[in-house]
């Protein structure tokens, strides 16, 4: 199974007053990763996909548990990885890491839709084709 690795310097912005990643910035963070992958990793430019496209992929569903904080000028890791597709769904898992420390586990549940209508629209065949190579062997 292949991971898509998203790297990110936590900044200021990301952080509550504790120096802490302000957990709701966790899943900007997640979305940041999503895109990364769709434009580096599949070769699907993501801005094109929202902007003459007009398809999306908004939340249906989002888990998440935090083993330790992450702090403002860590490095954090999210390698992201696939684990179901479904007719019109995709679930993806987000593992954080701070060098090879655990630091997060998050799971999400996209719906690629139509931002037109705003309506489900069916996986196409070569996103999933792109997409199997990331498909972890647990949920395979």
């Amino acid at each position: 199974m292949q991971t898509h690795r998203y790297d990110v310097t936590i900044r200021f912005s990301h952080c509550d007053p504790a120096g802490m990643v302000y957990f709701p910035r966790f899943f900007s963070l997640f979305n940041d990763a999503v895109e990364d992958w769709f434009t580096r990793g599949l070769g699907i430019d993501y801005a094109d996909l929202l902007t003459v496209r007009r398809e999306g992929l908004p939340l249906a569903h989002t888990e998440a548990d935090f083993a330790r904080p992450v702090f403002m000028g860590e490095c954090l890791s999210i390698h992201l990885s696939v684990d179901r597709i479904g007719r019109t769904s995709l679930a993806l898992a987000f593992d954080g890491r701070v060098g090879d420390e655990h630091r997060l586990l998050a799971r999400t549940v996209h719906v690629h839709t139509s931002l037109r209508t705003h309506r489900p629209e069916p996986i196409a065949d070569d996103w999933r084709a792109r997409m199997a190579p990331y498909l972890r062997e647990a949920a395979a």
